[in-house]
């Protein structure tokens, strides 16, 4: 009968139902700031930037999943802290003061297990939403190409398959290397400066083989380059170290990439990264399930020693 209600007997499951709520919603903010964080990593802006960016000047290197993983924990795991320590606090309250010690230690390796498969589809996740937002953000090098030509200054410019002719062989060149753990990417870009119709300078960064860098000096590159053009398209950490090498580069520019899998690379390259912590941290929730199993059987042996009969 309803009359229960009066005197307080349906509270504890009110209670109930309210931390569930909570910790489902604990639980949505921290994939939003998941997915948000993401984001900034793969167009290489806001907080993610500027963390990456002081990590470069300081370290001459920066860790993209390190970033991702640490700015949603200080962003987005905080409501789930506080639902984990409202869970704990009553189950202090609602279980005897005097816990059997076997039985505390499962408790808590069963709640470390829960932790790392929590970890893992975190993981899993983000790797997805990187290689989703590669697939959808990208260009291609479907369609028949785009003719850009230094040498006549004709550029009007779109992503995607492009034929460049250049007329002189470009002076500058830089290279991109990404590591964790080795050598993950290697990029190298020849900068080449025109002008667009309407007298606006436009850069373009053409992407050179390995041939190419190491005869840069003296045969300096093809003049004719076909590959996939990207606005905005070398990694961020490149421009600000170019930037702060005084040379300063105008967005927008582009990149010519000598083809679409290298232009996504470096992209794959994070979501492979975020694959194989997923991957580290499924061992460790599988072993830590054969020491929860392991804790039960001596558990379900010691108690059937004490209930036997003398």
């Amino acid at each position: 009968m309803t009359a229960t209600t009066a005197d307080g007997a349906l509270e504890p499951e009110r209670k109930r139902t309210w931390l569930r709520t909570a910790k489902i919603l604990a639980y949505a903010w921290l994939l939003l700031v998941l997915c948000y964080f993401c984001w900034q990593g793969f167009w290489y802006t806001g907080l993610y930037a500027m963390i990456a960016e002081w990590e470069h000047e300081h370290y001459d290197w920066y860790m993209p999943v390190g970033n991702v993983a640490a700015l949603t924990i200080v962003f987005g795991a905080l409501p789930l802290l506080i639902v984990k320590l409202i869970e704990l606090r009553r189950s202090r309250h609602t279980q005897p003061e005097i816990i059997e010690e076997r039985a505390a230690g499962l408790r808590v390796a069963e709640r470390l297990g829960r932790w790392l498969i929590g970890g893992v589809i975190v993981f899993v996740i983000a790797a997805l939403l990187s290689v989703a937002l590669v697939l959808l953000d990208l260009p291609t090098d479907g369609g028949t190409p785009q003719q850009l030509s230094a040498v006549q200054n004709r550029f009007k410019v779109r992503e995607g398959l492009t034929q460049l002719e250049i007329d002189k062989a470009p002076k500058r060149a830089i290279l991109f290397r990404m590591r964790w753990p080795g050598e993950l990417v290697r990029s190298s870009f020849a900068q080449i400066d025109a002008k667009l119709a309407n007298g606006e300078h436009v850069t373009v960064f053409a992407e050179l083989s390995q041939n190419e860098l190491e005869n840069f000096e003296h045969d300096g590159v093809a003049t004719s380059r076909l590959g996939v053009l990207v606005k905005n398209g070398l990694p961020g950490t490149t421009i600000s170290y170019m930037n702060g090498a005084g040379m300063h580069v105008v967005e927008p520019y582009y990149a010519l990439y000598r083809s679409e899998l290298s232009a996504r690379l470096r992209y794959l390259a994070v979501s492979a990264q975020l694959g194989m912590c997923a991957l580290i941290t499924l061992l460790f929730w599988v072993a830590q399930r054969l020491r929860i199993r392991g804790i039960k059987r001596r558990l379900g042996t010691s108690v059937a020693k004490e209930a036997a009969p003398a």
